[in-house]
């Protein structure tokens, strides 16, 4: 068995060891908010009010941040590894570990499933607020409640199946250049006038990078699904019939398949309906979709990530 793929899983799992223990570093050093600063200065910088300019002005902020970050990493884990074999390893974990988030998720839940259960809709639509890019102001402890839920199914894929799916192919740097495709497409990958021209090479990236990941991910709930003694047939059939009816084409697999997994209406209002003729979702689901969450990536690692990473350590 070659050392490298041992060494790879070695790492992955140090990172989710990390996770489990400490979630996610604190602000000032977290290399995801220092991208955000980054690109939030940048734009202020790169915005022009000709439309084809300030499209070619999205594709070099992107590249600048591309050449700033993923050469960085490589060269620390170049002089680390030099110094120390143990140290590079617990290195690579420790950078790894925030390129994706599990524990963090109960962090945010938490506080707004307790305001659901006391009916507390003011500080439950506040709290969903800060997890979901969508007006809250007015929804109902139904539509609160699938906001959690769909940021939960999105949240399997770019928040863990992505980073990780790129890590057993490309390393650390796989994994951070995937995060700072999503970290550009959540600050300005939008349809608004103000980031439809700057941010439209951000959106096609994270778009293009998901694409497979969020298909795998779906695919893995379905057994995620029938391990939990679900029906997953009925959320196949939830998924094939849902999964386009989102604004995004990667964003809709995951959805669909948790609203057939946990046979759910889940309601973006203006926008879309996965399971339209279903129930409204309750306090309870979100408990089932953090589960599914959980046993989902669990698998996801099992089929694709440890396969991937042995293929290509013998190649």
């Amino acid at each position: 068995m070659s050392s490298s793929f041992i060494e790879n899983l070695f790492i992955l799992g140090l990172a989710f060891i990390i996770d489990f223990l400490f979630g996610e570093p604190p602000v000032l050093v977290h290399p995801t908010v220092w991208m955000g600063r980054i690109i939030s200065f940048l734009k202020l910088k790169f915005k022009s009010l000709n439309s084809r300019k300030e499209k070619i002005n999205g594709i070099l902020i992107w590249l600048l941040c591309f050449l700033i970050f993923i050469p960085s990493i490589c060269i620390i884990l170049i002089i680390v590894k030099k110094v120390n074999y143990m140290l590079y390893i617990f290195v690579v974990a420790l950078l790894l570990k925030p390129a994706f988030a599990v524990k963090s998720w109960s962090f945010h839940i938490n506080p707004l499933i307790k305001a659901l259960k006391e009916e507390n809709i003011i500080e439950a639509r506040k709290l969903v607020g800060k997890i979901v890019g969508r007006n809250t102001k007015e929804l109902s402890k139904e539509q609160v409640t699938s906001a959690a839920i769909e940021t939960i199914a999105e949240g399997i894929v770019d928040g863990v199946a992505s980073p990780i799916f790129y890590f057993a192919i490309f390393g650390l740097p796989g994994a951070w250049a995937f995060r700072l495709a999503n970290t550009f497409d959540s600050m300005i990958g939008y349809r608004n006038s103000e980031h439809i021209n700057i941010g439209w090479f951000s959106a096609k990236i994270d778009t293009l990078l998901n694409f497979l990941p969020a298909r795998l991910s779906a695919i893995t709930m379905l057994l995620a699904c029938l391990i939990l003694k679900r029906d997953w047939k009925f959320a196949n059939r939830i998924l094939i019939r849902d999964k386009n009816l989102s604004l995004s084409v990667n964003s809709g697999w995951p959805m669909a398949a948790m609203a057939g997994i946990l046979k759910v209406r889940l309601e973006k209002p203006k926008f879309y309906i996965l399971g339209k003729e279903l129930r409204p979702p309750t306090i309870e689901d979100i408990f089932l979709a953090l589960k599914v969450m959980h046993l989902t990536i669990f698998l996801f690692i099992l089929i694709f990530v440890v396969p991937i990473t042995f293929l290509l350590s013998i190649i």
